[in-house]
């Protein structure tokens, strides 16, 4: 009986140790990590969506769907409907405008491209631009001064190991980044390993102000360009995509949570493109017909 209790303890100590696999290379600095993420992801300009979407807060469940359009460095656009095909609700950010439609408010708001904007509709504290990278599976890193990021290899008891990049900011700011390398390369040299990004914390004055957590990172293509058979009779050209042919990996789901409020949103693309064609008005919207314009004027 001993002998095959120290079996299968040695069974599951092996296969733990499967489990914590590292690099055989690991990156020296944080920018060394965060450069190659980035190269990674280079060739993928914009990417495009439709996912299913869940919110919990306020004592409320809500379930949908959501076609998302998020382009570099800070162009969005959020499309909430419901199982019947009807739109809920529209937001678009192109930089500098946001527009916000709410069929439930009958309002349309607009104002300026800010963070406090932008919450309305996503009830996450995070600029626009820190969206559009979270969608192409991009860290939005805090401004830093050389030196004030850290990088460690960590290997927890359970699950993959990753990278745990801490980076100080300015005004109490700081961020945790967690990075995981594919399983393909954990032997393969750095300049061959391609990293994965796992979870982003952002912190102020010690105080979480999001969480988000990344995973089910699959490669995704270039969004398809079809035209219509009237199009193709009248010998329409197909429009432009919005960057090069790209074959990167991407997020498949991506989980926020806002510990102050107890909020919780997610997107779980069932399809996710690179490099969609983007129409000249896109990420941003006229005020539909029926509902009340409402100017939103906040400061971050």
């Amino acid at each position: 009986m001993k002998r095959r209790q120290l079996g299968l303890l040695a069974f599951f100590a092996t296969s733990l140790l499967g489990c914590q696999a590292r690099p055989r290379v690991l990156f020296p600095t944080a920018e060394s990590a965060l450069s190659r993420l980035r190269e990674n992801g280079a060739c993928s300009k914009a990417v495009q969506g439709e996912a299913a979407l869940s919110f919990s807060g306020d004592g409320r469940r809500l379930n949908g769907r959501v076609l998302f359009l998020a382009a570099r460095p800070d162009k969005l656009r959020l499309d909430a409907f419901s199982s019947f095909g009807v739109t809920l609700s529209t937001l678009t950010s192109d930089g500098q405008n946001f527009g916000l439609y709410s069929l439930e408010d009958k309002t349309f708001f607009y104002g300026p491209a800010r963070t406090c904007n932008v919450r309305r509709f996503t009830r996450v504290p995070a600029p626009p631009f820190a969206l559009v990278e979270l969608f192409r599976g991009q860290p939005p890193v805090l401004q830093h001064q050389p030196g004030q990021a850290s990088i460690g290899y960590q290997s927890p008891l359970l699950g993959s190991g990753y990278y745990q990049i801490l980076v100080t900011g300015a005004h109490q700011a700081a961020e945790e980044l967690r990075l995981g390398v594919h399983p393909d390369d954990l032997e393969r040299p750095l300049a061959e390993q391609r990293l994965r990004l796992l979870r982003v914390e952002v912190m102020q004055a010690r105080r979480t102000l999001y969480k988000v957590d990344l995973s089910g990172h699959a490669t995704a293509k270039n969004a398809p360009i079809t035209l219509s058979a009237e199009e193709r009779a009248l010998g329409a050209l197909p429009p432009p995509a919005s960057g090069p042919a790209c074959e990167a990996e991407l997020p498949r789901a991506i989980q926020f949570f806002v510990p102050e409020s107890g909020y919780e949103l997610g997107f779980r693309s069932e399809e996710i493109w690179h490099n969609p064609p983007l129409g000249p008005d896109v990420f941003s919207q006229e005020i539909p017909g029926g509902v009340r314009p409402e100017q939103s004027v906040c400061t971050d």
